[in-house]
């Protein structure tokens, strides 16, 4: 869609119409999370380049950081339920390969991830904070690969989880206990 784009609450406990959440005027936002305890939504302002958070019912909009330096912008964002201070962020710049950053809602970029690869995109942190999944791929192309995943330590190399090929696999997600 062209313009900008908007957040929107909805229940699906009642059949309700959305009511959109507030957020900075001619915005762009995208790639919502919720926090572990579910009281906070963080997004993306592709807009600004930042991060953005906020409670669930729309109150108390905030920045919490700015892109990291280094990056052109942030894609996505995913928080730890181990650590509700540690979010890790796909960060991308023109030309070179993205970045997955271990940070805190601060904006202190802690450690990088070395994935190895040219893309490494949609990080979701595991329900013990101790990885994250992610899809990648070697080559240049934003639609998808296989997944992996390594420790948000930043210990060891990444594992393979999947042999799938260019614009396969994307947008992984945890189970709730992790196994999965």
């Amino acid at each position: 869609a062209d313009g900008p784009s908007q957040l929107f609450l909805a229940s699906v406990a009642a059949p309700i119409k959305p009511e959109p959440l507030p957020t900075p005027a001619g915005g762009d936002y995208f790639a919502p999370g919720l926090s572990p305890d579910r009281r906070t939504l963080i997004y993306i302002d592709g807009e600004r380049d930042a991060l953005r958070a906020m409670a669930v019912d729309g109150s108390g909009e905030r920045l919490l950081f700015g892109k990291p330096d280094g990056c052109d912008g942030i894609a996505h964002a995913s928080w730890s339920p181990a650590d509700l201070t540690t979010v890790v962020v796909e960060c991308q710049t023109e030309g070179e390969p993205d970045q997955l950053l271990v940070m805190t809602l601060g904006g202190t970029v802690v450690r990088k991830l070395a994935t190895g690869l040219a893309r490494s995109q949609d990080p979701s942190v595991s329900p013990d904070g101790s990885s994250v999944v992610y899809w990648g791929r070697g080559v240049e192309g934003r639609t998808g690969g296989a997944l992996f995943r390594i420790a948000l330590d930043g210990g060891g190399e990444p594992e393979r989880l999947t042999n799938s090929g260019p614009g396969i696999d994307a947008d992984p997600t945890w189970s709730p206990d992790g196994g999965s």
